[in-house]
Parts: C-alpha cells; structure tokens; sequence
C-alpha cells in the first residue's frame, strides 16, 4: 500500500510540474496572457475560415516609459496587467490574445 502512495504521489506531483512548464512556456509571466511563442504557433497553425470574417488587432501601449520614469516599474507592471485584464474582459475566451512585448 505504501508503494501505492509513495507512486501515486509521484505520478501528481509529476502532472503539477508538466502543467507548470507548460504556463511558463506558453503565458506571459505578468500579464497572463499568451506570450509571443505561443502567439507564433498559434498563428502558424492556423486555419482561415472563408465564410468567417478574420482580424488581427494590434495594441500598443504609449508612454509606457515615462510612465515607469516617473513611478516606478511596479506602476508600469500595473498598467500591463490592467490592460491585460481588460482585453481579456472584452474578448470571447476562444480568441488568441498574446503579450507581444519588446524586443
């Protein structure tokens, strides 16, 4: 019964860790959205609908840079994160919205 335990315990500490690797992979850290691999894959793999309108939206964020100058890069992250959980307030959960910051 205890090998039971000590491997089934190994087997959900081993699904936690696979499932972590996969968010650090795939999700910005901050703003917990996709990040720009992902977005990459993603759009690699997809496939254009005819019959379906298609857009690709691109935000940038202005005056990130003072803003951090002036208040700190904890203000910064604060504005990121606030966009971020706006645009995913606004957009149907199925839509690809990625973090595709500098470079």
């Amino acid at each position: 019964m205890n090998i039971l335990t000590y491997e089934a315990a190994n087997a959900i500490s081993l699904y936690q860790k696979s499932k972590k690797i996969e968010l650090m992979a795939n999700y910005d850290g901050l703003t917990g959205l996709y990040n720009r691999k992902k977005f990459d894959e993603s759009v690699l793999q997809w496939q254009h609908d005819m019959s379906q309108a298609s857009y690709i939206v691109i935000l940038d964020m202005d005056n990130l840079k003072p803003l951090n100058d002036l208040y700190g890069h904890q203000a910064g992250d604060d504005a990121l994160k606030a966009f971020a959980q706006l645009l995913k307030s606004i957009w149907h959960p199925a839509f690809l919205v990625a973090a595709i910051r500098g470079r």
